[in-house]
């Protein structure tokens, strides 16, 4: 009896597929243009296999697949080299055309729907909250610092 569930539970394990993780709603994503993004998809199991999966792209109420779209070629790659479940899109030098909708789709049942938005204008360099163009940092601000010293005795 045991080993007959255990026969039914691996043949449900392959024949689900791979089922997507967070598909209840439409991901929002930003990037600039000549930066890159990353559109996170995978399978709630990273390890299961997938029979088939597609990225497409919307632009006037058509979906078309954005590995045989002439717009992406050489700027889109996926990530599952590590895990096959893994099928995130990479899209590289990214230019206002590619400002649209996107889905990931797996199993023709399962998907995930992003909406990218692409500025003009790309974010600064990090800031830091400490002030770094005074030459007396030290002596116009005071620091508080917390140390401890443990003391073992190698008998």
């Amino acid at each position: 009896m045991t080993e007959c569930l255990c026969l039914l539970f691996v043949a449900l394990h392959f024949t689900a597929g791979c089922i997507l993780s967070g598909v209840d709603k439409t991901r929002k994503v930003k990037g600039h243009i000549g930066g890159s993004v990353l559109l996170s998809c995978s399978c709630t199991d990273l390890q299961t296999r997938t029979q088939s999966f597609t990225w497409w792209t919307q632009s006037s109420g058509t979906w078309t697949d954005v590995f045989s779209d002439e717009r992406y070629r050489g700027r889109v790659q996926r990530f599952n080299e590590l895990s096959p479940g893994n099928q995130s899109l990479l899209i590289t030098d990214l230019r206002k055309e590619d400002e649209r909708d996107y889905r990931c789709e797996s199993e023709h049942r399962y998907y995930r729907d992003f909406t990218l938005r692409v500025s003009d204008v790309s974010p600064g360099p990090p800031t830091s909250p400490f002030p770094t163009s005074s030459p007396d940092l030290l002596t116009n601000h005071n620091f508080q610092l917390g140390l401890t010293f443990v003391y073992s005795n190698p008998l």
